[in-house]
């Protein structure tokens, strides 16, 4: 009947929209929570907000979370900084360090640790 077809679609949208909620319920339970700023101006963001503050030592300001296990702090050689979730730690440690072309930036693996840090540890 009319009336058991429309009862049918109301549970099948309440039932998507319910595996919709968990799915996003689920990507923030077990993701992880970064610091997300840069005070480059001029440069790429790669999505990373402006944050005139991000170069604070104790920065405490936007934060990021999805679903991975690394945050990242850039220092660059100008002394702009960039905080961010970095989504392909796989094999990177705690504490490890990379360096590239006028910045060296340094990986943590636990909630809000990309702050506080200037990768000091990172000095060569």
């Amino acid at each position: 009947s009319f009336t058991s077809t429309i009862m049918g679609q109301q549970s099948l949208l309440a039932l998507i929209c319910m595996v919709v909620v968990l799915a996003i319920v689920h990507d923030v339970a077990n993701g992880m929570t970064c610091y997300d700023c840069t005070d480059v101006i001029d440069g790429p963001n790669n999505g990373v907000p402006y944050d005139p503050d991000c170069g604070r030592y104790d920065y405490d300001g936007n934060t990021h979370t999805y679903n991975g296990d690394t945050c990242l702090t850039a220092v660059y050689d100008n002394g702009d900084v960039t905080r961010m979730l970095y989504g392909y730690g796989g094999s990177i440690e705690d504490g490890d360090c990379s360096y590239w072309e006028g910045h060296k930036s340094c990986y943590c693996k636990t909630e809000y640790c990309n702050t506080q840090s200037y990768c000091e540890q990172c000095e060569q």
